[in-house]
């Protein structure tokens, strides 16, 4: 776990059995600062595997006709 995340590497391959001790996230200083509001984070239960997840976040293409009227944008406030 870092900055409040549970990163995980989606791959069976035994050579990433141990990624971690090998390689870390990325640290993003901001989330571990409270006072930082530049994002929204939340958590879903998606019931389908990451190679839908992540094809669906490599495509974003699809947003415009998938998600019309389900996908907001809020600026944040200032």
């Amino acid at each position: 776990m870092q900055n409040g995340i549970v990163w995980f590497w989606p791959s069976t391959n035994p050579k990433y059995k141990d990624i971690l001790t090998k390689k870390k996230p990325p640290y993003v200083p901001e989330l571990d600062d409270p006072s930082f509001i530049g994002t929204s984070m939340f958590v879903r239960d998606i019931p389908y595997g990451y190679e839908v997840l992540v094809e669906n976040l490599v495509d974003p293409s699809h947003v415009a006709y998938s998600h019309k009227g389900i996908m907001t944008y809020s600026p944040p406030p200032r």
